[in-house]
């Protein structure tokens, strides 16, 4: 019978000594892909990658190039920390909480920091001004109360199981009542020939939920090079 590392790194296709994490919300890993290049994985499906500088960084960069003051952040799902430790490289924000519903995620992250010495990671896990949530993020939002500048969510795959707890009327009107009045929503969309039905049917409920709570003053739609990635930014100015 192998034992719970050997099943787990089988099954995730990886050598015997990846970096793996159990608990009651899931299963986190990161495992290596090639030279230096590493995925993470959450309950066996791939959410991001390190080193940074690709897709996750534009997500989290491109909200702070929009808001004039963007001091406090929401970011759901941690992934690899990319999104996060880009949103954190503006001077002005004071506060973000990043918010992840498998719990295992952030001692994997901080396990292959030490390992393999990266400096962001390291960087993320050292920043006063980063506070991170275990639970869920809709749930969070809705029920601390606070106000904030930026919400950032690339949590899910609007095509996959539960997506539509983040790709719904219900979620987007909450966001718009946890913002404050200059502020951004800004949830990410991937766009391809399989996911154009997704797409659209995101689209319609994103504006039609933002529209009927009067929120909409500009609306920007960005097109994250070189993937065919859509990130929906969505500037509020009641």
């Amino acid at each position: 019978m192998p034992n719970a590392q050997s099943m787990w790194s089988v099954l995730h296709g990886s050598k015997p000594d990846f970096i793996y994490k159990e608990s009651h919300s899931g299963i986190a890993a990161v495992q290596t892909a090639y030279d230096d290049k590493y995925f993470v994985y959450v309950n066996g499906e791939g959410h991001s990658e390190i080193p940074f500088g690709h897709y996750h960084s534009q997500v989290g960069l491109a909200p702070l190039f929009l808001h004039p003051n963007p001091e406090d952040i929401a970011i759901i799902g941690l992934g690899s920390g990319d999104t996060c430790y880009s949103a954190s490289s503006h001077k002005n924000t004071k506060s973000i909480t990043c918010i992840e519903i498998v719990e295992a995620e952030l001692d994997v992250l901080k396990k292959h920091a030490q390992k393999e010495d990266y400096k962001p990671l390291k960087h993320l896990f050292s920043d006063d001004r980063i506070k991170f949530v275990s639970g869920d993020g809709r749930r969070y939002i809705e029920n601390s109360k606070k106000k904030f500048d930026i919400i950032q969510a690339d949590a899910l795959r609007p095509y996959t199981s539960r997506a539509g707890m983040l790709y719904s009327k219900e979620y987007f009107a909450l966001c718009k009542l946890a913002l404050n009045l200059v502020d951004l929503l800004s949830p990410g969309c991937p766009l391809n020939a399989h996911t154009i039905p997704f797409v659209l049917f995101f689209l319609i409920t994103y504006i039609l939920a933002l529209q009927q709570l009067a929120a909409i003053n500009q609306l920007i739609w960005i097109r994250l090079w070189p993937l065919n990635v859509i990130s929906s930014i969505v500037c509020t100015n009641e």
